[in-house]
């Protein structure tokens, strides 16, 4: 979970540190916190592995990155729930930004059932 608003209202802070600040005695009561976003790991793993290239084509390249010269995961931007998924080739959907967790796991079945195409292909 991200919080904006400690320190600096345009920087995000992860809860924990937001919590560890305050359980050492530092004044928190002058910052106002919302929460802006989750962060999650391993809410999915497919019955199959993926093809990285394959899902860029099926998934559309205008709403994915892939250089696995880079990072061995393909990054899956969907407009459609306002989600950021990186899709790993041993099946693993792993949402990294998302709006609140209902929201990530609709995302993850949509994702789920589009890639279920590659289940015999790989």
């Amino acid at each position: 979970m991200l919080l904006r608003g400690y320190r600096d209202p345009g920087c995000d802070l992860p809860l924990i540190y937001y919590l560890r600040y305050r359980n050492l005695g530092f004044d928190t009561s002058d910052h106002e916190m919302q929460v802006t976003g989750f962060r999650s790991r391993n809410m999915k793993k497919l019955d199959h592995d993926i093809d990285p290239y394959l899902a860029a084509v099926i998934l559309g390249f205008e709403h994915t990155e892939y250089d696995p010269d880079e990072f061995d995961g393909l990054v899956y931007v969907s407009q459609d729930f306002d989600t950021i998924v990186l899709i790993f080739a041993g099946g693993r959907l792993t949402p990294i930004e998302f709006p609140d967790i209902d929201t990530a796991r609709s995302a993850l079945d949509q994702l789920k059932e589009e890639l279920r195409i590659l289940r015999n292909v790989t």
